[in-house]
């Protein structure tokens, strides 16, 4: 089994925050920043998981009302900025924030259930394909350790290599 590694984005507003997944052999190590709102940096977490305290990794949409509802009272704001006499550029970066706002509110969360508590990560909606590539990983990771481990299933791969060299 191949090591993988994924980065992604962890803002939709800011989106060069990046973090970052790697899967191997014995270990799941994450890399992430924190934010406020999703969109401000506020620190950073690093986990290191043990492959054999992991059961299994899953996804699922989740929508932040806190976030959808500041970037809808922010695109009010910039509605009636851009409806005021005079130049409606200030309203139409008002209006471009707000969308970023309530698009950041939509996210994909890979759960990774551990031993005593999950662990979570969100990422914006659009990361979604990356963050199923590094569920499957975990998943195929977490096979082929219980497959390794597996004495029957071993003793059968040592008898067939036997039966083929003597026949």
């Amino acid at each position: 089994m191949e090591a993988r590694s994924v980065s992604f984005s962890l803002s939709l507003l800011f989106f060069w925050i990046q973090g970052s997944i790697s899967v191997d052999r014995h270990f799941v190590m994450i890399d992430t920043r924190n934010t406020i709102l999703g969109i401000i940096p506020a620190g950073s977490n690093s986990q290191s998981i043990p492959l054999s305290n992991i059961s299994n990794a899953s996804l699922y949409t989740s929508y932040k009302i806190g976030r959808m509802i500041l970037g809808f009272l922010i695109f009010l704001w910039g509605f009636f900025e851009f409806t005021k006499e005079g130049d409606p550029i200030g309203g139409i970066i008002i209006l471009f924030i707000a969308i970023l706002l309530i698009g950041n509110g939509i996210v994909t969360v890979l759960a990774i259930g551990r031993a005593g508590s999950d662990y979570y990560v969100s990422v914006p909606f659009y990361e979604k394909t990356k963050m199923i590539e590094i569920s499957d990983a975990i998943n195929d990771m977490l096979i082929y350790t219980e497959d390794k481990k597996d004495v029957t299933a071993n003793s059968d791969r040592i008898i067939d290599a036997i039966n083929s060299r003597n026949q």
